[in-house]
């Protein structure tokens, strides 16, 4: 029992350690120009693609800014995430912050854009499957679902929402006998 239990032990710390250095594996065929074009069309700002170092791993992140909450009371923040600068995306996560009110407009626009960036095209989309769990989902606190086999993530935070979009992979489990 003790020997099982120190081995599982050990497994579990093996397999974190090798799993951490791990590159995060990319949404097939998705790349950042084709996740782009929904924020560019509305008008984003863009910045990137900028090297992120993490450890002996370089990221590259685009970032995209549209409205200001002191201004407008809406703002929206994208971030999407690469393992090269024109290589397959691996992570879409996207903020659409309602300032102090939450208007019926904010929600429209919010819903529009994320409807657009969960049906993107990429390997076994499921464009129109996408759209509709984000509308029956997107003011849910807490909603996750795989489609495609691309795990999409959405909550509603206060008077913000967020969506996230990345590979999905599953969970290895480790059966001792």
């Amino acid at each position: 029992m003790l020997r099982t239990t120190i081995l599982a032990l050990f497994l579990s710390l093996f397999s974190v350690s090798i799993l951490a250095g791990q590159p995060k594996p990319p949404i097939p065929e998705l790349s950042p120009q084709k996740a782009l074009a929904p924020f560019i069309t509305r008008g984003f700002n863009l910045t990137g693609p900028n090297p992120v170092q993490d450890g002996p791993t370089t990221h590259y992140r685009w970032e995209l800014k549209a409205g200001d909450t002191t201004k407008n009371d809406y703002s929206v923040y994208a971030k999407l995430w690469s393992h090269t600068n024109q290589d397959t995306l691996y992570n879409i996560n996207i903020t659409a912050f309602g300032g102090r009110t939450l208007a019926d407009m904010d929600r429209k626009l919010t819903a529009n854009l994320f409807r657009a960036v969960a049906s993107l095209e990429y390997v076994n989309a499921e464009p129109e499957k996408a759209a509709a769990w984000i509308i029956k989902n997107m003011n849910s606190e807490d909603a996750e679902t795989v489609i495609g086999g691309i795990k999409l993530s959405t909550y509603l935070d206060g008077n913000n929402w967020h969506l996230d979009i990345r590979s999905y992979e599953e969970p290895v489990e480790f059966v001792l006998e």
